[in-house]
């Protein structure tokens, strides 16, 4: 059994890296990412330490209106609602693939707010 949980990796990228980082200077000042697929020893890391960990910290790319917002609220056009997240200093636009979608860069509670917000204005 002994053997079976020696393979096992219960630790997180981050504490498997340690304070390791991920980007060495260079004598020019370049950033190198060659160190990105390896461990401080020169061994290769396992495929699922090799994507980027930060992107998986990073909200929801979209969100649907239709499925994110209260029930009881009338939300008007997405134009309006991109409008009024770009006032409100995020990133948004409308997505190509989903006609009821936004995509933006804040959380989902603050999505969340900002709808509630919006919906209250627009009354």
């Amino acid at each position: 059994m002994s053997g079976d949980k020696e393979n096992t990796i219960t630790e997180t990228p981050e504490e498997y890296l340690g304070d390791q980082e991920e980007e060495e200077e260079e004598e020019d000042g370049q950033q190198s990412y060659s160190t990105l697929g390896e461990d401080p020893d020169g061994e290769r890391l396992p495929k699922r330490f090799k994507t980027d960990h930060i992107t998986l910290r990073s909200p929801p790319f979209y969100f649907n209106l239709h499925r994110h917002c209260p029930k009881g609220y009338d939300l008007g056009k997405i134009n309006k609602i991109v409008e009024y997240l770009q006032k409100a200093h995020y990133k948004a636009s409308r997505t190509h693939f989903d006609p009821e979608a936004v995509r933006t860069n804040c959380s989902h509670r603050e999505f969340t707010n900002l709808l509630l917000e919006f919906s209250k204005s627009q009354n």
